[in-house]
């Protein structure tokens, strides 16, 4: 991520608390979503944008599509 970035994750319950949850709070079988904004950095190293933006093509186990097709159905 970079200063500006705004990323929303989400983390499925087997990632998560799975079947036990946490507390009261988190039931189990819960799924997360988390909304993440980067404001300022700090020690930041001087790399490019291209190494930047290379480096979720190597470690993203699958790359989000830069737009979700939409749903069609028919009333059969």
């Amino acid at each position: 991520m970079r200063e500006g970035d705004r990323w929303h994750l989400y983390v499925p319950y087997y990632l998560a608390f799975t079947q036990r949850g946490d507390t009261d709070e988190v039931p189990p079988w819960s799924n997360f979503i988390y909304d993440i904004e980067i404001y300022k950095c700090s020690n930041v190293k001087s790399e490019t944008g291209e190494v930047i933006d290379a480096y979720p093509k190597t470690y993203a186990k699958q790359l989000l599509p830069e737009q979700t097709s939409k749903a069609y159905y028919e009333n059969l």
